[in-house]
């Protein structure tokens, strides 16, 4: 029978490298310091994926309400809004149409 390493192979969530160091707890979850881009990230999973963000764009983009676009997705109409802030910070980059 195999042992298996409890350790799981992580990777930076902002540039992908394998290269990071154990930098405290938060919250009850380990952080971690990228030693290529020197952001931070921890081991916690996020609730809310890329798809996700891409179908509340559609949404919005469709003329649908932030209060049916959160109840339809799951979440809170003020995480929409922050999103919706987000989008539009870098409005040239993600979605050139907004």
């Amino acid at each position: 029978m195999l042992i298996m390493d409890l350790n799981i192979m992580r990777c930076c969530t902002h540039c992908g490298s394998d290269k990071y160091v154990k930098n405290g707890h938060y919250q009850g979850s380990q952080r971690f310091r990228c030693k290529t881009c020197l952001r931070y990230f921890s081991d916690k999973v996020r609730k809310f994926n890329y798809s996700d963000k891409e179908k509340f764009l559609q949404l919005y983009l469709k003329n649908t309400g932030i209060r049916n676009a959160a109840k339809i997705i799951g979440c809170s109409p003020s995480l929409l809004v922050r999103w919706i802030r987000f989008l539009l910070e870098f409005r040239p980059i993600v979605c050139p149409m907004l």
